[in-house]
């Protein structure tokens, strides 16, 4: 099937009515942010010290991306094995206090971008979905969307969460529409992307690693050898910036998406462990 990149705007007059809706709905829970990279390129990070907003493709200038939570972003031939360590995930999850956002998404931009959105309103372009720009606005619109934190990590939207909305709020049934491709037990087979119901929170500044990195998540082996060898330049680094670190068990006869499940829930893990009084 031919993909339709979504337009940035929609053929037709600006529509608001999702962010009116999510406006006016009661906050979500305070997740940190995540930031999803390969392995190759999260130790260069890590040596840097800091995160960098670079050139995005869809909104042409300079941006560094999060995830609200749900660490979805999508790798390059990540459903194929590899040899190189370098290509597995690697997770920075992130104070969002430390972060100002420049806009806010209810799913993947870039996916949108790219025509994945199959169930999309094809009278509907990106700036159509835009949120209020802020750490709050990504929250309340999970509190529109979700009834919970664990229905959110599972893409599972409020029952008859348009139940009661008229049709003519075109952006807000579309959301509806294109969130459910990441309700595995909706969408239709072969369709299942959990980016489209991710929230999605860019900001045009660097971000420095030390003091606003609460995780970061990491293939065991890129720190230790089968054999005991250790890497002791990122071990010292790591200590350097005072990261902590959560990892996983590498192994090159899976793909990268393979690890998708475990590291969500290290994730969601962490977040109820700051929750917890």
């Amino acid at each position: 099937m031919t993909k339709t990149p979504m337009p940035m705007n929609g053929p037709g007059e600006s529509t608001s009515d999702l962010r009116d809706r999510v406006a006016k709905s009661s906050i979500g829970d305070a997740l940190p942010l995540v930031h999803v990279t390969e392995m190759g390129v999260g130790n260069a990070i890590i040596f840097s010290g800091h995160l960098k907003a670079t050139r995005c493709k869809v909104f042409e200038r300079d941006l560094l991306y999060f995830f609200l939570g749900r660490p979805a972003y999508r790798l390059k031939e990540e459903g194929d094995t590899s040899r190189y360590i370098s290509r597995y995930p690697c997770v920075f999850v992130v104070d969002p206090a430390r972060v100002k956002p420049a806009q806010v998404y209810p799913f993947d931009t870039g996916a949108a971008r790219a025509g994945l959105y199959e169930n999309a309103d094809p009278h509907l372009g990106i700036k159509d979905y835009l949120l209020d720009g802020s750490y709050e606005g990504a929250r309340r619109q999970l509190g529109f969307a979700f009834e919970n934190v664990d229905d959110y990590f599972e893409g599972r939207l409020r029952p008859g969460l348009t139940d009661e909305i008229p049709p003519f709020e075109q952006a807000t049934h579309s959301y509806a529409a294109i969130a459910n491709q990441a309700n595995r037990g909706l969408n239709i087979p072969g369709t299942y992307d959990d980016r489209a119901s991710a929230i999605e929170i860019a900001t045009e500044n660097h971000l420095d690693l030390k003091g606003a990195v609460q995780l970061v998540i990491l293939p065991q082996q890129f720190l230790e050898g089968d054999d005991g060898s250790r890497n002791a330049k990122l071990i010292a680094r790591l200590k350097d910036l005072d990261l902590t670190v959560s990892l996983y068990d590498w192994q090159s006869t899976r793909a990268p998406a393979d690890f998708r499940a475990e590291i969500n829930a290290k994730v969601l893990n962490h977040f109820k462990s700051l929750a917890q009084p």
